[in-house]
């Protein structure tokens, strides 16, 4: 709601938003390819045990970028498992997906990042940076406007 009230206020936000999903559409192709050879041989795959959910940043990337959120959170209790995962894998789209399952790289995928790709760790090192900087920073201008500081409101009289 506080989105749709705010209108084009929230534009900048909305722009660090879609940088956002552009740098996770770049790296899908990579994560993709990491663990299609890894998480289907795995005797004990990460997102079978890992408790996360959608935190506030990845519900506020979903909804100024425009995308549909998932039905429900990824579990209703921390023993669940997340209802997201199947045999085939996680079937949220990445842009919706919590930011651990994003940049989340286990030890067989890193030793494939080290051996198959040239400069691959500082590659993704620096894309992590970035992304975190840019969560950081949409989350500022949304707040910006969703909670206005005193000295805005003094102006605004």
């Amino acid at each position: 709601m506080t989105i749709a009230a705010a209108g084009a206020d929230l534009d900048p936000a909305r722009a660090v938003a879609s940088r956002i999903v552009h740098r996770y559409d770049l790296a899908g192709d990579l994560f993709d390819t990491l663990s299609g050879e890894s998480c289907g041989v795995c005797r004990r795959p990460c997102c079978r045990d890992a408790r996360v959910w959608l935190d506030f940043k990845d519900l506020l990337l979903i909804h100024l970028s425009g995308q549909s959120p998932p039905p429900a959170q990824l579990r209703c209790n921390r023993q669940e498992r997340c209802r997201y995962l199947t045999s085939q894998g996680c079937t949220l789209p990445r842009g919706v997906r919590p930011w651990v399952c994003t940049w989340y790289i286990c030890p067989a995928q890193r030793r494939m990042l080290l051996r198959d790709i040239p400069g691959g760790p500082v590659r993704l090192a620096r894309w992590w940076q970035e992304i975190a900087s840019l969560r950081e920073a949409m989350e500022a201008a949304f707040l910006a406007v969703a909670i206005p500081t005193k000295a805005s409101c003094r102006t605004a009289v």
